[in-house]
């Protein structure tokens, strides 16, 4: 485990920004931004005060390393020093929410790019250049580019994770929490992204159309857990009518460290699908249907598990017929 030991540095401008855990329209930042010097209210606390209650305060160090707007060198510099000096380090990095022009992302606040918010992306590199074992985390309110930082041991995308999800990213890291998280957007690999939502006909490499790449990162429904989860069978029919519905059935099993798996199941019409979900495992139990594009979340026990079943039910809302299909697992 990465962060079980050892000095931590926390570095970035987000970690210690509590305007960074929520949105545009959230008291702190749609209201007391404009009224500076008074109480925010409630209690927010930041990724950096999680990860000291989580891991310990005497070994977690600070350094911002520079604004979320702005970039700063000898901040810069005074962040690679730290991760130099250190086992570890959490670079946490991403948006301050805020209205017309008041943020990075929010109402109002267009980006030219996808690229990381002022000299975010100088810092997250600098870090890397190090070799010091680096996880970066990305509060934001939109999906940035996310492709030059490979070097990173781990990518944890929170989005605006609320008031109380710095704790949540704190779990996530000491794997107090499962990471059973999986993409309702599309991470991309340029800043010159066309598009981040699910997967457009013309969202990957065309070179008979255009010469730019728009290859995600990470695609809609990505999402890593621990375990060794295989998919052995999966059945469904090729086609259904426009009032019928389609039942597809998946077996899955652990190989690996008891884990808890998001199994995602989804139907490919020509227009739009209402899509409802059950699990549950063959002659035992069977789970709650969950209206809309649910997902199903399994616990599994590590050691080879026995496979474990479950179906989805998909009812057409309007004409089109297809193959339902399971979106290709992580590698």
């Amino acid at each position: 485990m990465l962060l079980s030991s050892g000095n931590i540095a926390v570095l970035g401008p987000a970690a210690d920004q509590f305007r960074s855990l929520v949105g545009c329209y959230a008291f702190p930042n749609h209201v007391l931004s404009k009224h500076p010097g008074h109480d925010l209210g409630i209690k927010i606390p930041t990724v950096l005060a999680a990860i000291r209650e989580e891991f310990g305060a005497d070994r977690v160090r600070f350094e911002a390393g520079g604004e979320i707007t702005s970039g700063d060198s000898d901040a810069v510099s005074a962040a690679v020093a730290l991760a130099r000096d250190s086992d570890v380090a959490v670079v946490v990095v991403g948006d301050i929410a805020g209205l017309f022009g008041d943020g990075t992302s929010g109402e109002g606040c267009d980006a030219a790019d996808l690229r990381l918010p002022g000299g975010q992306h100088g810092l997250v590199t600098a870090v890397l250049d190090t070799g010091v074992p680096t996880v970066l985390v990305v509060l934001s309110g939109r999906p940035y580019a996310l492709g030059d930082y490979g070097k990173a041991r781990a990518i944890v995308q929170a989005f605006f994770p609320g008031a109380d999800g710095a704790a949540a990213v704190a779990g996530i890291l000491s794997r107090r929490v499962p990471a059973t998280g999986r993409l309702p957007v599309q991470i991309p690999w340029h800043p010159y992204a066309s598009t981040t939502y699910l997967q457009p006909a013309l969202g990957l490499s065309n070179p008979g159309i255009t010469a730019l790449d728009n290859t995600p990162l990470y695609p809609f429904g990505f999402g890593l857990t621990r375990g060794a989860i295989v998919y052995e069978i999966i059945t469904a029919a090729a086609s259904l009518s426009t009032g019928g519905s389609l039942d597809a059935a998946v077996t899955i099993r652990n190989d690996g460290d008891n884990t808890v798996e998001v199994v995602q199941l989804y139907p490919a019409f020509r227009w739009f699908a209402r899509l409802s979900n059950s699990s549950g495992t063959p002659g035992s139990r069977s789970g709650p249907v969950n209206r809309g594009r649910s997902p199903s979340t399994w616990t599994l026990p590590g050691s080879r598990s026995p496979a474990k079943t479950g179906r989805s039910e998909s009812t057409p809302a309007r004409c089109g017929s297809s193959l339902a299909r399971r979106l290709p697992r992580p590698q």
